[in-house]
């Protein structure tokens, strides 16, 4: 008989969201496609993370971030206005944004796709 244990090493992080990071929205519209960017960040948080090394893949542990939409300029007034107005800014003023798992991570990397779940708050 044997007996095999599997080891799987994870590296556990933080990751500092700091003033000047960046988020975008890329949208479509029945009108015309758009983007609205988020070019500063007024909070500082810290999230945490699992990094597995052969995947290249984070898992998030503490994965939270609350944004103002207000923070958010599409570039044109009216699409502005619109996008606000969209997300009913005057019932739910923030997009809480839990971050699920980022794929292909490297850490000098200015950009990073992944899974984000937001909410309306």
């Amino acid at each position: 008989m044997s007996l095999f244990t599997l080891t799987s090493f994870v590296e556990r992080g933080k990751w500092l969201i700091q003033s000047e990071s960046r988020l975008t929205i890329y949208g479509t519209s029945n009108v015309s496609d758009f983007v609205c960017r988020m070019d500063s960040y007024s909070s500082k948080d810290t999230l945490e993370y699992n990094h597995d090394p052969k995947t290249s893949e984070l898992t998030f542990i503490k994965n939270r971030m609350t944004i103002p939409i207000r923070n958010f300029d599409c570039g044109n007034g009216q699409i502005t206005k619109d996008f606000r107005h969209t997300l009913q800014i005057d019932k739910y003023p923030h997009l809480d944004v839990r971050f699920l798992s980022l794929q292909h991570f490297a850490p000098n990397q200015p950009t990073v796709q992944g899974y984000i779940n937001i909410t309306l708050a």
